[in-house]
């Protein structure tokens, strides 16, 4: 890859750390916050809904691999994404 676009995919893996450690910590299965605790929900459902958005990326892809197997992929993590923003109580 080009130097830039090293640049723009370490940003995108820093970012998809921060979303786990967001819906981890919203599922209680973190004992700690990246966010503070009244921030999660917001953030999770934010997460969810970028899920989302994606999904609708991946399904008007011309690329089979990503209508084929991306999109049920990022289908499930937004509709879990949900549930957990539902349910979550955050750090114990």
């Amino acid at each position: 890859l080009p130097t830039s676009l090293r640049f723009g995919s370490a940003a995108a893996v820093l970012i998809l750390i921060l979303a786990a450690l967001v819906i981890l910590a919203q599922a209680s299965i973190l004992s700690w916050s990246p966010l503070p605790t009244r921030a999660l929900t917001a953030a999770t459902w934010t997460i969810a809904g970028y899920m989302a958005i994606n999904t609708f990326g991946n399904v008007a892809s011309q690329s089979s691999f990503e209508r084929i197997v991306l999109a049920p992929t990022t289908t499930l993590i937004a509709v879990l994404c949900v549930v957990v923003a539902n349910n979550g109580t955050g750090p114990t």
